[in-house]
């Protein structure tokens, strides 16, 4: 997280498990109704099959730094 975030005292360790929590539920939703996961890389939308990443793909491609 930035410094700036730390500096305002939020709890950035419950920020990042929200965002992983978010992550795996938007890789759950997109497996089980057929649709692609779309998300920020390199500075282009990219669009990618959820069977194609693996959970830990997922979550270190779309939110560096954020585990489970």
């Amino acid at each position: 997280m930035s410094d700036k975030v730390a500096t305002i005292g939020l709890d950035t360790k419950g920020i990042e498990a929200a965002l992983a929590r978010a992550v795996r539920r938007a890789e759950k939703i997109a497996r089980e109704t057929g649709t692609p996961l779309i998300f920020w890389k390199d500075g282009h939308i990219v669009e990618i099959c959820p069977d194609q990443l693996s959970h830990q793909d997922s979550q270190t491609d779309v939110l560096p730094g954020i585990g489970s």
